[in-house]
């Protein structure tokens, strides 16, 4: 094994992102020799879509929604399609993920790992809220404390390596608890065409917005959505009302999703291809027609996450105007009208994009 250098590993490159997840997957894809932009590889995963969760008056969170219908697993797309084997290993022991996490930095393999946000001291979560699927890169260590970056954190953060334990090892989101989970990166000789990878990943975003598998997803989700703004006053009561609707916010415009449900992000990735060297030259480059039909979609992507703006500001307005009153201050058929061009939009967007054919 080798010593790291003051603690961290050397010739790590952190660049400022949007979104947990493909910032860190970004930083440790550089790290190993392949360099792409943020909305790349976001993109190249696929995970993209919509996913809406309507529960009774009486749980506590009653509406969820989120603009992704998938996260980084041993099948991650991105590193499929760029020759990228990556390993996950999960541990039922907090003392053996950190164990074994050490020898892998001790190799200088950054890593990719699961925490629970609620532990991070620079982040305030709502009373008991928790989200354990963030995701941060994991640099180096010395004897108390972890080094790891954080998407929109120039410095690395220095976590106390028993909070980092207990971040790792977290039960309190039941959905998604991080199981101790870590992900290393390993660079194959040979990547397939950038060109054909982006159109795998089209078609896989595309089949997540139009053919999901079940109702609460993709452009069908949207709609339930859509048709449930109508009852919010009804869903939308009691003391949590107020959280909700600051979480409703979050979800759609802060929280990593480079705003806009992450179609600000898709929109950058669209914007790229259309004049990428590896998709309009070099090995299978992509036909006029193929750029054009992307470059129209980009418009009405454009138009749809400035509607998703739209909607989050004005769950900002009733929230900052009514606080615990703030259900009664929802313009419902503006938001129910926004959610209608919404839809519209991407209805039309993902049908078109679903002629990119490899």
């Amino acid at each position: 094994m080798t010593e790291l250098n003051d603690g961290m590993i050397k010739g790590f490159n952190h660049i400022l992102g949007e979104h947990c997840e493909s910032t860190a997957m970004r930083d440790v894809l550089e790290y190993i020799g392949l360099v792409f932009s943020e909305p790349m590889v976001f993109a190249l995963d696929a995970t993209m879509g919509f996913s809406y969760f309507r529960g009774s008056a009486t749980q506590s969170l009653p509406i969820f929604v989120g603009g992704k219908q998938g996260t980084i697993t041993e099948n991650s797309l991105a590193c499929r399609v760029l020759g990228v084997k990556i390993t996950e290993e999960q541990f039922q022991s907090a003392e053996r993920a950190w164990d074994r996490s050490k020898e892998l930095l001790l190799q200088n393999r950054p890593l990719l790992i699961r925490i629970e946000m609620a532990y991070l001291p620079y982040i305030e979560l709502p009373k008991g809220e928790f989200f354990g699927g963030h995701i941060m890169s994991l640099v180096g260590f010395d004897n108390e404390n972890a080094f790891l970056y954080e998407r929109d954190m120039k410095d690395p953060v220095e976590l106390p390596i028993d909070v980092l334990k207990k971040a790792r090892s977290s039960k309190e989101d039941h959905w998604l608890p991080p199981r101790n989970a870590h992900y290393f990166l390993e660079k194959n000789p040979k990547r397939p065409p950038l060109s054909a990878a982006v159109k795998l990943a089209i078609q896989q975003t595309v089949k997540n917005m139009l053919a999901a598998s079940v109702n609460s997803l993709g452009l069908q989700g949207i709609k339930n959505f859509i048709q449930s703004i109508p009852s919010w006053k009804e869903i939308l009561v009691g003391t949590k009302t107020l959280v909700n609707l600051e979480l409703l916010h979050g979800y759609i415009e802060e929280y990593g999703t480079g705003g806009a449900l992450f179609r600000n992000l898709f929109g950058d990735f669209l914007e790229e291809i259309v004049t990428h060297p590896e998709i309009t030259g070099g090995v299978r480059p992509w036909r006029a027609e193929e750029i054009n039909l992307v470059q129209d979609q980009l418009a009405l992507i454009r138009q749809s996450a400035q509607y998703w703006t739209q909607f989050a500001r004005e769950i900002k307005r009733a929230v900052d105007e009514g606080r615990e009153d703030c259900v009664n201050h929802l313009d419902l058929q503006e938001l129910e009208n926004v959610g209608w061009e919404i839809y519209k939009l991407e209805e039309t967007a993902f049908n078109n994009l679903k002629k990119i054919k490899i």
